[in-house]
């Protein structure tokens, strides 16, 4: 099996350094691929690095996940025409152990997860000069594009933000010496991350290391899949509950099913040519939903999925099960947390809304509904609206749906 030419045959490789694809031939490749732990959960964009982690380990390859907990908080330029917003570290440290559990349940347990803290803390702003900054040009670095757009911008560009290619360029040389990987793999905006880190090994240890970015899931408006972007489809079910998921993957452009099917899933891609020709692209939508929540969230979760689904798609909410509402249920809590409160503010605090504002546009806009019937002010919940006796079902807009059930 020639990994390389698998991989690009998936569209997984945009670009990669001379002589990656012959380190991938190798018996046993070792590579890494980092994340910054930004925000709580990892959302659809950063998926794809996984699902090629994924494959590079049933190839053979040995795996290592770097978490960035020192990165985060200088925070990565790339592709961004304003500056980050900092994090404290308390919120670093809550992010990277959410995103770490994640990581361990999808990758399983032969993969070694690190994170950049380890290293950093050990080191000084004298030794982070002497070995880091000694070995960078300025004139490259401010060649290269998306540093120059920001510097040419209204915004500009911190010393801060300028300094992160030499912190993750340090990341790879730290792991090529302490545990021999030579490969780091990226997200295509990644790509002058990646190379530094190369350059920089070659320079101080004259030993050849590689890379590769694959090209990132867009919109049809060319934006990438992210958190900072308008509608972040996350990963944690605690922020999106599976059958939120699932409507959201059905609610992708046609345009990016079949690569999102080759990129994102592990279905022979003979098989995918097959279906390509032999489905309706409404039915490819829901093959890709079905995959995508089945890998993220399981049996358990696709399960609640399909309540989920056929929850938006029935007319009569009376007609549905207590148990297809226990499936699909997004939420537990007390009835006497619910009976008399405000459902505007009940949904806020649950964060199912982002603010009362946010709530009240939707009343005005005819886009609330509870149990199936649309509202039209904000009222107290009681008694008489509990479906089954125990069941409430708040939808707001199209796509978000979510079922409160009293304990």
């Amino acid at each position: 099996m020639n990994r390389f030419a698998e991989l690009q045959a998936r569209s997984l490789i945009e670009s990669a350094t001379s002589g990656c694809e012959d380190y991938l031939q190798e018996e046993t490749p070792k590579f890494y691929l980092g994340v910054d732990p930004t925000g709580k959960s990892l959302h659809l964009g950063n998926f794809q690095g996984f699902i090629l982690a994924k494959w590079l380990e049933k190839m053979g390859c040995e795996v290592t996940i770097l978490i960035g907990g020192v990165t985060a908080s200088v925070g990565d330029p790339s592709g961004k025409m304003s500056e980050r917003s900092s994090l404290g570290q308390d919120q670093i440290e809550d992010n990277s152990s959410s995103i770490q559990s994640w990581i361990a349940r999808f990758m399983g347990p032969s993969i070694r997860i690190v994170n950049n803290r380890d290293w950093f803390d050990k080191m000084n702003l004298t030794t982070y000069l002497r070995d880091i900054g000694h070995f960078f040009r300025m004139g490259p670095m401010l060649g290269k594009e998306w540093i120059r757009r920001r510097i040419q911008s209204d915004v500009g560009m911190s010393y801060t933000e300028f300094s992160y290619q030499l912190l993750q360029a340090y990341d790879f040389l730290y792991l090529f010496e302490e545990l021999g990987i030579r490969l780091q793999i990226g997200g295509s905006d990644q790509w002058g991350n990646v190379t530094a880190g190369c350059e920089l090994i070659r320079k101080k240890t004259k030993e050849s290391t590689h890379g590769f970015v694959w090209p990132l899931l867009t919109k049809e408006d060319g934006t990438k899949f992210g958190k900072s972007e308008s509608g972040a489809i996350w990963l944690d079910s605690d922020l999106l509950a599976p059958a939120d998921f699932y409507q959201e993957i059905v609610a992708l452009p046609d345009s990016i099913v079949i690569n999102a099917l080759r990129s994102l899933t592990f279905l022979p891609l003979s098989e995918i040519e097959h279906l390509e020709k032999s489905l309706s692209k409404r039915d490819l939508q829901h093959l890709l939903a079905k995959e995508l929540t089945l890998l993220i969230h399981g049996d358990k979760g696709l399960e609640e999925a399909h309540a989920g689904k056929k929850l938006h798609m029935e007319k009569d909410i009376s007609q549905v099960s207590e148990d297809e509402l226990e499936k699909a249920k997004t939420a537990t809590i007390s009835r006497s947390l619910i009976v008399g409160k405000s459902w505007l503010s009940l949904c806020v605090e649950l964060g199912w809304l982002e603010s009362k504002n946010v709530g009240r546009r939707l009343l005005v806009q005819g886009a609330v509904k509870i149990n199936g019937k649309q509202v039209d002010v904000d009222s107290p919940l009681e008694d008489s609206n509990f479906l089954k006796e125990k069941f409430i079902i708040f939808n707001f807009g199209k796509k978000n749906q979510f079922i409160l059930k009293a304990s």
